[in-house]
C-alpha cells in the first residue's frame, strides 16, 4: 500500500539528491518514495540509531538496531569479508533511507541535473518513485546483521573495533603501505575487547597519510600509561602495601615534579615482554629502545627546521616501528588496567 507521506525524511532525502543541481524541489509537490505500510510504519518508529563514525568525506559507519536485530552499514561494497561476527545481508530500505538522511551522505557525481530529470524529477506532477530509482545516486555502501550479542551502550566502541577491521581490509581505505605484519597488528586490536584501548586514535593512525601523523596517534595510546608505569615501577621497588591512588598522592607529596617522560618511557618498556621488544630492531637494549620512540616523538611534535630525518626514512623502517607500538598496546593496556581503574584522571 502506497503512502503519500510529507515528513522530513522525505523532504531531506529529495534535498540530499538534487542539492548539487539547479533543481528546485519544490517544484515537485508530489514527489515521494513508494512505501508499503509496513515499511512507513518502520521508517517511522523501528529503525533506531545507535552508533555513528565518520572515517571521512561522505564516508560514514552507523549502526541501527531494526526489529530486534542490530545492523551495520559500512561505506563500499563488500561480498567477501572475514568477519564471522557479520553476515552480508541484502538492502533493507528503511534502514537504507533513514542512513543517507541521518548522515546526509551527499549524492554521487551520477546525480547531476539532466540524469535526475531523466530518472526522477521526470515531470512537475511526478508521484511513486521506487527506492532502487534512488539509491545509484548515492555512494556504494553494505549492510550487514551483526551476529554478536553486544548491549546497546557497547556498540559505540564496537563500531569503532568493526571500523578498524573493515579499513584493514580495504586497501582503497589506507593511504600508507602498509605491510602485512603492520596490518595484522591492528586486527589484533580490532579483535581485542579492552574498553580503555583509545580505538578512536588507533582508527585515526590507520587512516592517517603520512607515516609520523600514524605514529603520533599511536604514541599518544602508551603517552596515557607513562605516570602509570612509574607508579607501578616505585611500587614494586618500595614492595608499598599501600593503593595505587594513596602511593601516588604520598609520591606527589615526595616529589614535586613527577618523573621526566624519557625515565617514565624507560618504566613503561620495563615491563614489556621481550618477544614484542625483539621486534623493534632499530636498539638494542630495552632503555634505547624507550629513548628511540621517545626521541622520534620529540623530532615530530617539536619545531625542527628540518623534517628531513623523519620524513626520509624508508617504509620499511615505519612499518617496523608502527607494528612495534601496535603490538605493545594491547599488553599494556592488559597489563595497567588495574591502575586506569584506580587511577583514571591520571
Amino acid at each position: 500500500m502506497n503512502r503519500n507521506i510529507k515528513n522530513d525524511l522525505q523532504k531531506k532525502l529529495f534535498s540530499l539528491l538534487s542539492k548539487e543541481t539547479g533543481i528546485n524541489v519544490n517544484n515537485y509537490p508530489n514527489a515521494r518514495i513508494c512505501l508499503t505500510r509496513e515499511e512507513y510504519n518502520a521508517l517511522q518508529h523501528d529503525v533506531l540509531p545507535k552508533a555513528t563514525l565518520c572515517l571521512g568525506r561522505n564516508q560514514i559507519a552507523s549502526i541501527y538496531k531494526y526489529k530486534g536485530l542490530n545492523y551495520l552499514i559500512v561505506p563500499n561494497v563488500y561480498e567477501n569479508v572475514s568477519l564471522t561476527s557479520l553476515s552480508l545481508v541484502d538492502d533493507i530500505k528503511e534502514i537504507s533511507f533513514v542512513y543517507i538522511v541521518s548522515n546526509s551522505i551527499s549524492p554521487s557525481e551520477s546525480a547531476t541535473e539532466a540524469e535526475l530529470e531523466e530518472h526522477i524529477f521526470i515531470d512537475e506532477n511526478v508521484e511513486d518513485i521506487q527506492w532502487e530509482e534512488i539509491t545509484p545516486f548515492f555512494p556504494k555502501f553494505s549492510l550487514f546483521q551483526i551476529n554478536d550479542s553486544v548491549l546497546d551502550n557497547e556498540l559505540p566502541l564496537y563500531l569503532k573495533r568493526m571500523c578498524i577491521a573493515f579499513v584493514c581490509e580495504t586497501k582503497e581505505m589506507q593511504q600508507l603501505p602498509y605491510d602485512s605484519d603492520t596490518i595484522a597488528a591492528f586486527v589484533d586490536i580490532a579483535n581485542s575487547t579492552d574498553v580503555n584501548i583509545p580505538y578512536d586514535n588507533i582508527l585515526r593512525s590507520l587512516l592517517s597519510y603520512h607515516w609520523k601523523f600514524c605514529f603520533i596517534d599511536l604514541y599518544r595510546c602508551q603517552e596515557r600509561l607513562l605516570l602509570l608505569a612509574w607508579v607501578e615501577e616505585f611500587k614494586n621497588s618500595m614492595n608499598s602495601g599501600l593503593s595505587l591512588s594513596d602511593l601516588h598522592g604520598k609520591m606527589k607529596d615526595r616529589y614535586k615534579t613527577e618523573h621526566h617522560e624519557r625515565e617514565n618511557m624507560q618504566s613503561l618498556y620495563n615491563f614489556l615482554p621481550q618477544t614484542i621488544l625483539d621486534s623493534l630492531t632499530s636498539a638494542d637494549t630495552t632503555i634505547k629502545k624507550a629513548n628511540y620512540i621517545y626521541d622520534l616523538r620529540n623530532k615530530i611534535v617539536h619545531y625542527q627546521r628540518t623534517d628531513f630525518e623523519v620524513d626520509s626514512k624508508p617504509d620499511s623502517e615505519w612499518n617496523m616501528i608502527v607494528s612495534f607500538v601496535l603490538k605493545t598496546i594491547p599488553f599494556l593496556y592488559n597489563k595497567f588496567s588495574q591502575h586506569i581503574t584506580e587511577l583514571p584522571d591520571l
